[in-house]
């Protein structure tokens, strides 16, 4: 049975099963939340855990200094030409959560579109839906079931939307631009599944599997799965020990990549200061990738640090390092890649949010294999006009280059620097509790 098939049969059973057991971890909620999207003051803290279906909207206008206008359906090869433009916009995003000991459920629509008067044109941004469950298994005592699916969509997708096997806490910022007026149209499917037992108090065996699919307009479906498992042990309050081996293939039409990932090694967390402001996490294992009978070898990686400054400031930076598919490469990436933000509030309605991304690698397993830079920056402050209304201003900021040899599907560009500025109104509420 093809991939894409599987891809959508888990994705629509995870997205529309009514009997499936679930329980998610609910968010976590910050020390001190601005007046915009907080909580009622008369819910308890446990209150306001009880999850529900929450709406959320922007209008916005804005100015792009460089756009895609190309034809958008020629050749790979065909580079796209640029323009300026003002535009007007919408996003839009639906969410339901119920969390609980037994049963729970969070999921979510989300779509985008963007008008542009100068080109006379309509963007459709990524539309999406996906959901993330997961259940207390009986008669399997200690197990524990998570499941997640996602469905993907966009009429004029950036580049770099189609990135597959990536940490699902590692975000995509730095290679979605969202930048496009006219290219290709793009879809994914997405499932996976985790069982989880726990073997007495210190140990625990945890089997995964998952299937995805993605196709670009003009280019070759891409076809993945991965399956594996792991054995982990708690030797000190802080550390663990992990042991274990995952598989992941990725099918490109006549190519075919495999990363096998050994999972040998452990990861190391724990607050590093007396007041529990500051926690670090840190893991290690390796990787062996397998195309045309060639096997290379690298090392893998990720980190974490997360700082609370006072009561409302919080910053955090991520590193990831392994190998990585995307729609519009033909070969895989061997990257480093580096998140890191900060958020927090300048006064009590005033609030400021700040990320910044860089990522640096390779492409392709040869020695002469072509390095490619990648990073983006996004800074906006929002006023609180309400509990459930607030206006905002932000400035984007997305760059990559590769090599002029490289060829990047639908046209793309080797260079692309791109810069919006965006000033809008958004509004938050619950539809019930």
């Amino acid at each position: 049975m093809p991939v894409h098939v599987l891809a959508a049969i888990l994705t629509i059973l995870v997205l529309w099963s009514p009997t499936t057991n679930l329980h998610a971890q609910a968010p976590e909620r910050r020390p001190s939340s601005p007046v915009f999207g907080a909580p009622d003051p008369r819910q308890s803290p446990e209150e306001g855990l009880d999850g529900g279906l929450t709406v959320t909207g922007s209008v916005f206008g804005g100015y792009d200094n460089s756009l895609f206008i190309g034809p958008g359906l020629g050749t790979p090869l065909q580079a796209h030409s640029r323009s300026r433009d003002s535009h007007t916009g919408f996003s839009g995003q639906l969410l339901y959560d119920r969390p609980g000991d037994h049963l729970s459920l969070r999921g979510g629509l989300s779509g985008s579109g963007r008008y542009y008067p100068g080109l006379e044109r309509f963007v459709v941004g990524r539309q999406s839906a996906d959901l993330v469950s997961s259940s207390g298994m009986s008669p399997w005592r200690g197990a524990h079931l998570a499941t997640s699916g996602m469905a993907r969509y966009s009429r004029y997708g950036g580049p770099f939307a189609g990135a597959a096997f990536l940490p699902q806490d590692f975000p995509l910022d730095m290679f979605d631009g969202d930048n496009a007026v006219r290219l290709r149209r793009s879809d994914s499917l997405l499932g996976h599944v985790q069982l989880e037992q726990d073997w007495g108090r210190r140990k625990s065996l945890a089997i995964l599997a998952g299937v995805q699919s993605s196709g670009l307009e003009g280019s070759e479906r891409a076809e993945g799965y991965e399956l594996g498992g792991a054995l982990t042990s708690n030797v000190t309050r802080y550390g663990t020990v992990r042991a274990g081996y995952t598989r992941q293939q990725m099918d490109r039409g006549a190519a075919r990549y495999v990363v096998h990932l050994l999972n040998i090694g452990g990861n190391y967390g724990r607050p590093v200061s007396a007041s529990r402001r500051t926690f670090v996490t840190v893991g290690g294992g390796s990787a062996v990738l397998e195309s045309n009978g060639q096997a290379h070898l690298q090392a893998i990686a990720n980190a974490a640090l997360q700082h609370e400054f006072g009561r409302s400031w919080r910053g955090s930076a991520r590193y990831h390092r392994g190998f990585m598919f995307l729609d519009e490469l033909a070969g895989p990436l061997m990257s480093d890649g580096l998140v890191a933000e900060l958020n927090g509030l300048l006064t009590r309605r005033l609030e400021l949010l700040g990320s910044g991304s860089f990522t640096h690698g390779t492409i392709g397993l040869s020695p002469s294999a072509t390095p490619y830079n990648a990073y983006s920056a996004h800074t906006q402050v929002r006023y609180a006009l309400s509990r459930v209304a607030a206006v905002y201003a932000e400035y984007v900021l997305f760059n990559y280059r590769f090599a002029e040899s490289v060829r990047l599907g639908a046209g793309l560009p080797s260079y692309f620097d791109r810069q919006t500025v965006r000033v809008g109104v958004t509004v938050r509420t619950d539809l019930f509790r």
